[in-house]
């Protein structure tokens, strides 16, 4: 989980450069924080529920139960599509996509 971790780091520092560069946040919760002039607390959610799921990943991991397997499965998803919003990112700050 490590690399969902870095995902999520990578994430707040493509959305900041993007955001010093003239993007928008796209996201309802982020969006919301940045519009109300507050985009620390936007980058610190964002850290801390990332924080949140892998918290209940490694407890499904000590603990298997019956949900292990779909916590499993979820999480993995979850990870490639972070490193997807990472790459849309730094695509959109490089002027390749708008």
């Amino acid at each position: 989980m490590t690399s969902l971790l870095a995902a999520s780091v990578a994430d707040v520092v493509t959305t900041g450069v993007g955001l010093n560069v003239g993007l928008t946040e796209s996201g309802f919760a982020g969006s919301h924080f940045i519009e109300s002039g507050n985009p620390d607390a936007a980058y610190v959610s964002r850290v801390a529920v990332t924080a949140l799921l892998i918290g209940v990943y490694a407890l499904s991991k000590e603990y298997p139960g019956r949900f292990s397997y779909s916590i499993d499965k979820a999480m993995n998803i979850l990870n490639v599509v972070a490193w997807g919003i990472v790459v849309l990112n730094t695509a959109q700050i490089a002027g390749l996509i708008k």
